[in-house]
């Protein structure tokens, strides 16, 4: 099937968009690591040294994610593998992560806006994107179901 790229438009077109999506992706992750640092992620109004470690270890967590996400992004092989597989497991796992996703982007959601936590509200609105994207994934592989 990965011949179908080079000849399929629809294909290519969504292996650009998936590709388009983890660079986003990998460039927020890697600003929400940076403010990570700067303004803190948990919060901390009482400037305890072990919730400053676990904020210092998500925003490196979240640095490696986005590198790796960027890196992924330039994997045609890799994204051409992971579409075929999208197509052959159908839509229900991708409309799955998007449940998952709209669940815990609200609640990042409300963690951030009531406690003013500019990263948390960053991560939410980023999940909550990503549930986006997620159905018009599952949308995409439906057209390929036989």
């Amino acid at each position: 099937m990965e011949d179908d790229y080079q000849t399929d438009e629809k294909l290519a077109n969504w292996l650009k968009i998936e590709q388009w999506f983890l660079r986003i992706l990998g460039v927020v992750l890697l600003l929400a690591a940076v403010l990570g640092l700067i303004l803190g992620i948990l919060y901390n109004p009482d400037n305890e040294s072990s919730v400053s470690v676990v904020n210092i270890i998500i925003a490196v967590a979240l640095a490696i994610a986005g590198l790796w996400t960027l890196y992924t992004s330039t994997k045609n092989e890799s994204l051409e593998k992971a579409i075929d597989g999208y197509i052959e497991q159908g839509s229900t796992i991708s409309y799955m992560l998007t449940g998952v996703q709209v669940i815990v982007g609200l609640l990042f959601l409300l963690e951030g806006t009531s406690r003013g936590l500019i990263v948390m509200i960053l991560l939410a609105l980023t999940m909550l994107a990503s549930a986006g994207f997620f159905i018009w994934r599952g949308r995409q592989i439906g057209k390929y179901q036989e």
